[in-house]
Formats: structure tokens, C-alpha cells, sequence
């Protein structure tokens, strides 16, 4: 889905016009679908995923001895800390038993949670994300009871949609293929 086409879902869902563009000058609400969008976005995919997570992710220090980690990083766990503590900190690894950004250990793995942008999501992730993000905007641009409600029921159906595509991406099986669809007789 794309992010234009994500953010005239949540307008139109506000009773308000779609746009074209999501360049040049924007309206105010239209920023604040933006932000809502990103941010719910950062918030559904921090649970970590098989999209997004990285179970083995080797990380090495460069010749200073840092570990310069990629921004796209939402959390990590160390997955062979050795009795030290390390932690996120200016875009860096930093180990807070020690209190330095200065790594000697050249093995650490981690289990990391990775941001992803929003138009390479899957559809039910994305398609959750928009309801959700949908159902804040409209609270909070129109504090409307009965449009704030009937976003929340989408919401609901589609958080099922997106539960149920975890649990056959976890097992994908005939049984679960089978157990999931809908007999036509």
C-alpha cells in the first residue's frame, strides 16, 4: 500500500477530501495524518515481527572499536551480552556496564527490531496500521463519537486480518491454509 493512498483512507474515513501528492505545501491535517500514520506505524512494528526482526544480527566494531548501528534500528537485544548491559545511544552501540561506546568484544549477536517503510509492508500489517492510524486521526482532528466508533470497528476487523496473517506466517502448513479458509458449501 502506498502511503498516499494510505493517508487518503484516513482523510476520507474524517469526512474530508483526498489529495493527490503528499509533496509540496500540505495542509495541516494532512501533516498530521503523516505523523499519526508514522508514528502508529513505529508503534505496531516495535512488537517485532518475522518481517522485521533479525534473530542473528552480527554486529562488529569498526576500527575505533564502535558499533555504528543502522537508523532504521527501533530496539535491539544482545543476544550473548556476557554479563555486560548495552543499550541504543546516539546511533551507537554503548555499553552501560562500562559506561563506553568503545566494544571489545568482536562476537556480538542481537536480536534486532528494524523499522520498515511503510510502503513495503505487507498488506494486513499495512492495512492495521492505517485503520489504527485512521481511528487516532479521526479522534483527534474531529472528536466525533460516531465516526470514532465506526473507525474503531474497522480497526478491530482488520487487527484479525493482521493476527491471523502472523499465525500463518509463523506456520505456514496445509493444515493452517486449510483451517483459515472458508468452506463455499
Amino acid at each position: 500500500m502506498q502511503k498516499l493512498e494510505a493517508i487518503n483512507q484516513m482523510r476520507i474515513a474524517a469526512q474530508m477530501s483526498g489529495i493527490n501528492t503528499l509533496s509540496g505545501t500540505l495542509s495541516q491535517e494532512t501533516l498530521d495524518a503523516i505523523t499519526i500514520l508514522e508514528k502508529v506505524s513505529k508503534e505496531v512494528l516495535s512488537d517485532g515481527y518475522d518481517i522485521n526482526t533479525s534473530k542473528e544480527y552480527k554486529l562488529v566494531p569498526d576500527i575505533n572499536g564502535f558499533i555504528i548501528l543502522p537508523t532504521s534500528i527501533i530496539d535491539l537485544q544482545i543476544n550473548n551480552p556476557y554479563s555486560k548491559e548495552y543499550v541504543i545511544r546516539n546511533g551507537k552501540l554503548y555499553n552501560l556496564t562500562d559506561e563506553t561506546y568503545t566494544i571489545t568484544r568482536t562476537n556480538l549477536e542481537a536480536t534486532i527490531i528494524f523499522d520498515i517503510d511503510f510502503e513495503y509492508l505487507p498488506y494486513p500489517i499495512a492495512n492495521y496500521i492505517v485503520k489504527r492510524a485512521t481511528t487516532e486521526f479521526i479522534d483527534q482532528q474531529l472528536a466525533d463519537n460516531d465516526l470514532t466508533q465506526k473507525a474503531q470497528i474497522r480497526e478491530a476487523m482488520a487487527y484479525r486480518t493482521f493476527k491471523k496473517s502472523i499465525t500463518f506466517r509463523k506456520n505456514p502448513n496445509m493444515l493452517n491454509y486449510i483451517a483459515g479458509r472458508r468452506s463455499i458449501l
